[in-house]
């Protein structure tokens, strides 16, 4: 891991951009699936955005986009508000 990168993973931070958004706001994330916290950083944004989390993956790369919503009345993907909801793009160019 690179210096400072610990801290842009950290719980606080998710608290904090969760905080910071706008009542509309979306925080956006590019996440590698390969880095071995990664499953640490995704329950970290669940945490942080109460499970209003979309994990958008692509077959031919191990990145993932994370959309975490701060308003629950602009989460409408998921069909349980409860149940974090995965989308794979099939065929994605990089």
């Amino acid at each position: 891991m690179r210096a400072g990168c610990a801290e842009l993973s950290s719980q606080r931070f998710y608290d904090d951009c969760c905080t910071m958004l706008a009542d509309s706001g979306i925080m956006v994330a590019n996440l590698w699936a390969g880095y071995p916290d990664h499953e640490e950083c995704l329950a970290r944004i669940h945490n942080s955005f109460a499970d209003r989390v979309v994990i958008i993956e692509a077959e031919d790369s191990p990145n993932r986009i994370v959309l975490a919503v701060k308003n629950a009345k602009l989460f409408p993907l998921a069909i349980d508000d409860t149940a974090p909801c995965e989308i794979a793009l099939r065929g994605a160019t990089r």
